[in-house]
């Protein structure tokens, strides 16, 4: 008896060891008792002010016996559980966070930190701009990146960033300064949407356009008819009145003189024509009841918002007097910068520099074109063109340093037209004119982000 007892205390004291160190043991071989602890790997240790903590990170389970690792398992995250009640995003400072394997009492700890880094600037992407009369304000696909000076960015989530729209007016046209804060930088960005009195029509399978323009049209329309073809419409009727490097200026001396003085491209089959005399600018509004007229500045001109005072006024006058009782939308063609190194003439306007000249562009349509009543809406070709700049092609979209490469640079622009006339979605699009898969997917991508955001450059690398 006494023996049995002896041998029932010593399984005792066995299983008491077995639950020793905070953990799981077992006697090895040679009588040591192996522990075990957890290691923490992959995880993020440095937070800025109001990012979200990350759970991802890597659990092992260390066996040791007398110190030394002699069994190792990665524990999978229905093994584990994290604690980070303590984490708080919206402080700088310190923060413990404990990892436990489930069912035992083994755990670790490792310290987080949250630090304030310098905002370089903010960027919005995806936000509606154009609303119609009586539309209630959204964001749209609104989202909020935060830069910061060392290089990394932050996309923030919707509880992140606060939207002030008071200014909006639904029942007034005209245009208004919304302001996006993030809860934690002191920093704040703002866009101005535009309220009309309509919104874009439905023009089933039969669209209508004329440009009054030069070899900048000429480029954005060459593959119009086949993008739409691809979109389904059956009816399509295109024109350009084309007069190369034709100014604001020229176009108004054309019109006060009913000069004979443009070469008039239509195409209403899929191959373009041009009429063997030339025409004049009533000729080709009177040509047809159009759905949609497009006017633009000469490229070098573009930017320098100088160069449209009267004489953008006037064209705009003539072209919605002439259509007033056709329902005939008029928009405005925001012309793309040159090429890096274009040897264009016009291009020391701009110091030479691509970004300067883009700049001017976009300001300039903002401050002269858009407060135009008689301005139904902006072809955003510049913007299609430097976000497509940001991709595998590089800065290689024009022929010649201005005019669009003949293939995708003309693709490029075409599709920016089909999207902003008459609604078409970007991802839908076929390829026409030898566009490859891979060009098509990064075309679609620039006039993506150009229709959601006009008037800055989105990165589609």
């Amino acid at each position: 008896m006494k023996k049995a007892m002896a041998v029932l205390c010593a399984m005792l004291m066995l299983l008491v060891c077995f639950g020793c160190a905070g953990g799981p043991s077992a006697p090895s071989q040679g009588g040591e008792q192996t522990q075990y602890q957890l290691r923490v790997d992959s995880a993020k240790r440095e937070y800025k002010l109001g990012e979200a903590f990350s759970d991802q990170i890597m659990v092992s389970l260390l066996g040791l016996e007398d110190g030394t690792v002699v069994s190792q398992r990665i524990l999978s995250a229905d093994e584990y559980e994290i604690d980070s009640s303590a984490f708080d995003s919206s402080m700088e400072g310190d923060y413990t966070i404990r990892v436990t394997q489930k069912g035992t009492q083994v755990f670790t700890t490792f310290t987080v930190s949250v630090r304030a880094v310098a905002v370089e600037r903010l960027e919005l992407q995806g936000q509606q701009l154009r609303f119609a009369l009586g539309e209630a304000f959204t964001t749209g696909a609104l989202t909020v990146t935060v830069h910061f000076e060392d290089g990394t960015s932050l996309v923030l989530g919707q509880e992140d960033y606060t939207v002030d729209s008071s200014a909006y007016n639904a029942q007034t046209a005209g245009a208004y300064e919304i302001a996006v804060t993030p809860e934690n930088y002191a920093v704040t960005q703002r866009y101005t949407v535009y309220v009309r009195e309509d919104d874009m029509p439905d023009y089933g399978t039969q669209i209508s356009i004329l440009a009054i323009g030069n070899s900048f049209s000429q480029d954005a329309m060459r593959y119009l008819y086949q993008i739409y073809q691809g979109y389904g419409y059956t009816e399509i009727e295109l024109a350009n009145l084309m007069m190369s490097g034709c100014s604001l200026a020229q176009h108004c001396d054309n019109l006060k003189n009913n000069t004979a003085a443009y070469e008039f491209e239509h195409n209403s089959n899929g191959t373009w024509q041009t009429d063997a005399e030339r025409r004049s600018m009533a000729y080709g509004i009177d040509y047809r009841e159009w759905d949609i007229i497009v006017i633009q500045q000469v490229s070098g001109y573009a930017g320098d918002a100088a160069s449209y005072g009267e004489d953008f006024q006037t064209l705009l006058r003539y072209v919605s007097d002439r259509v007033a009782d056709k329902g005939t939308r008029i928009y405005w063609h925001m012309t793309w910068a040159y090429q890096a190194d274009s040897t264009h003439g016009d291009f020391a306007k701009y110091d030479n520099d691509q970004m300067t000249m883009y700049n001017a562009i976009t300001d300039t349509v903002r401050s002269v074109v858009l407060p135009e009543s008689d301005i139904d809406g902006v072809i955003p070709s510049a913007t299609a063109v430097q976000n497509m700049r940001t991709g595998s092609l590089g800065d290689t979209l024009t022929r010649d340093g201005f005019h669009m490469n003949l293939v995708y640079g003309r693709y490029l622009v075409g599709l920016t037209w089909a999207c902003a006339l008459t609604g078409e979605d970007p991802a839908q699009a076929v390829a026409a004119g030898g566009v490859t898969p891979e060009q098509l997917a990064e075309i679609k991508e620039s006039v993506r982000y150009a229709i959601a955001d006009p008037y800055r450059v989105t990165s589609i690398a």
